[in-house]
């Protein structure tokens, strides 16, 4: 039995609808034919739609414009009010994905007088969605506030409980925008409280977009706790559903809401993970956001290495963007038209490509001068540190004499006075040794990687702070260790980083505590992807850290402010040092802490 036209079409569009694209154009193709037979314009107009879509969703965007007009007409023609604004839907999101926003403008309203002339309250509202998506495009929020009401009042009068929802969060958007705060978070919370009555996971796209537009209200208000819980929410959904563009977009409201907090570290983290996820994922269109605010960060915390590093992929990644941009315009332009006018048009295109060309020689020469700039600030941290190296130093040697002498020539002064001045001095010997070890660090020398085993190194660490932990009345114990364990790394930094925790430990260990070394072989699940790491933990039985404290202790010059604290001498870079060597590891290090149980400091190197 041979099919009817009827058949064929429906099979096409299921095809497509299944994104089975190459088979929905086959079946399209032969609909095509049958209704040309049958001299049917309707059933060739809905063929030629269906094979458009295809034909989009293929990547030849070439045969798509011309395509959906085509098909339009013959809907036209045909009396098909339907088919006609599906096709001209379809037509303004084809010309708005190829960056002609003018004409997807013009297609979009186009739709919205046939959908008003139709009288369906749903595509009326679907069409003033669309238009008003193009406005944002053009930068225009508040004309795409007004489209947006418009949708919501339909959705509203027609009961649409899903469209509303929709519609609050897209508003809420705008609002936010507009910088109308209170009025964004009432239409985000609104749009949640109806996602959670029709039932969650129905639509998690939407879903994960209500708890964005919630947070990014409330970042506006400054509710920071409020908003790091729904983006926080939002990022499980997203991950749950593998929605990488919000995932990446969420990260980005994270880092920069760490960033407004002056949380330097968890920024950093927040827009390193967004860039892991965009990479792998080729989301190219938010990647220069990230690498500029990295680097802007960077470039505070004086790494300037790393400053100019994300510069120059921001510098790359935003000419890509351009090029893409542009190229897109020429292939609209070839498509739109397939005339002797058009060919003028894009050859002016082309023309304009080539003329950013050469500003983007240009922008090189800016380049190279702003590799210079950072170049110039390294030598100068560089010099800076060789000299107080000298001149400080040495002046501190020639106190630590003038003291001894002083206490040889007035052995009946007060001993707190002379031990005072030393302890000063020792403290600053520290710190200025802690500088000049991250400066070295950050100078970007290579580490000198190897398979190494863990449990020498770990006896290293404990026979060199044994002494201390018993004068402490502390126990320093390292666990039972599998002897086959080989970790990648270097041997001399590793043992650094865990002499600097131990150390940190010996100051807070209460008197009868207990320190404890770990090192295992762990599966470590915080990307996306798990691997096998070992795991390295440092924990003491001393004070608990609030949590809004454990977010900074890695920083530089971070110092605790619990009051248990406040008597031990510390700089504030040792935990700093330990951050860099681990990165430079390609691990990772975080803390946990407990009322009652202490604090475990982690961190993580590759497996051998």
């Amino acid at each position: 039995m041979l099919p009817t036209l009827t058949s064929l079409l429906d099979d096409a569009l299921s095809a497509s609808k299944r994104s089975e694209h190459v088979i929905a154009l086959g079946l399209a193709d032969r609909a095509e034919l049958l209704a040309a037979t049958l001299k049917d314009a309707q059933g060739q107009a809905r063929a030629q739609y269906i094979r458009a879509r295809s034909l989009y969703n293929l990547g030849d965007y070439t045969a798509v414009i011309p395509q959906l007009t085509e098909a339009a007409a013959l809907a036209a023609s045909a009396g098909d009010l339907q088919t006609q604004i599906e096709a001209t839907e379809y037509l303004a999101h084809t010309h708005r994905t190829l960056g002609d926003v003018t004409a997807a403008l013009e297609a979009s309203l186009h739709s919205l007088n046939l959908a008003e002339k139709l009288g369906d309250p749903t595509r009326i509202a679907g069409a003033l969605n669309a238009t008003a998506g193009i406005y944002v495009v053009m930068e225009d929020a508040r004309t795409a506030l007004l489209y947006c009401e418009r949708a919501l009042g339909l959705f509203r009068q027609t009961n649409n409980r899903f469209g509303e929802a929709v519609m609050l969060a897209n508003t809420s958007n705008l609002l936010s925008h507009l910088e109308d705060f209170a009025r964004a978070l009432e239409y985000a919370e609104t749009s949640w409280r109806l996602f959670n009555e029709i039932g969650l996971g129905e639509s998690p796209v939407n879903e994960v977009n209500a708890l964005l537009r919630m947070a990014q209200a409330e970042i506006g208000l400054g509710m920071a706790e409020r908003a790091f819980e729904h983006l926080r929410l939002a990022l499980e959904r997203a991950q749950t559903y593998h929605l990488y563009n919000f995932q990446v977009d969420i990260l980005l409201h994270t880092g920069q809401l760490y960033e407004l907090q002056g949380v330097r570290a968890e920024a950093i983290s927040a827009y390193e993970q967004g860039i892991d996820i965009a990479g792998r994922h080729q989301l190219s269109k938010v990647y220069h956001k990230l690498y500029l605010n990295l680097s802007h960060l960077y470039k505070e915390a004086g790494d300037f290495q790393r400053a100019l590093h994300y510069y120059e992929q921001y510098f790359d990644y935003h000419e890509a963007l351009f090029n893409e941009q542009s190229s897109q315009r020429v292939r609209q332009l070839e498509a739109r038209y397939q005339n002797s006018s058009a060919r003028r048009e894009a050859e002016i295109a082309r023309q304009q490509v080539d003329f950013y060309r050469q500003f983007a020689e240009q922008s090189e020469r800016q380049r190279q001068q702003d590799r210079d700039y950072f170049e110039r600030l390294n030598q100068l941290r560089d010099d800076l540190m060789n000299m107080f190296s000298h001149d400080i130093k040495n002046p501190l040697s020639s106190i630590r004499i003038g003291v001894y002498l002083l206490r040889k020539q007035m052995p009946d002064a007060d001993e707190r006075w002379f031990n005072n001045i030393e302890t000063q001095v020792e403290r600053l010997q520290t710190m200025l040794s802690e500088v000049f070890e991250l400066v070295k660090l950050e100078s970007g020398r290579a580490l000198d990687l190897s398979p190494q085993p863990i449990v020498p190194i770990l006896q290293e660490v404990h026979d060199r702070h044994a002494a201390e932990a018993r004068r402490r009345q502390a126990e320093l114990v390292y666990g039972h260790a599998d002897p086959s364990l080989i970790a990648l790394c270097d041997p001399t930094r590793l043992s650094q980083a865990l002499n600097y925790l131990v150390t940190n430990a010996l100051r807070y260990v209460p008197v009868g505590g207990r320190i404890t070394l770990t090192a295992e072989r762990w599966r470590d699940e915080s990307g996306d992807r798990a691997e096998m790491v070992i795991r390295f933990g440092v924990h003491d039985t001393g004070t608990h850290i609030d949590h809004e404290n454990k977010e900074r202790l890695f920083d530089r010059f971070y110092r605790d402010p619990n009051p248990d604290h406040q008597g031990n001498d510390v700089t504030g870079l040792g935990l700093a040092i330990v951050k860099t060597i681990v990165e430079q590891h390609g691990g990772r290090e975080w803390v946990e802490s407990e009322p009652d149980k202490g604090t475990m400091f982690y961190f993580t190197v590759p497996a051998g």
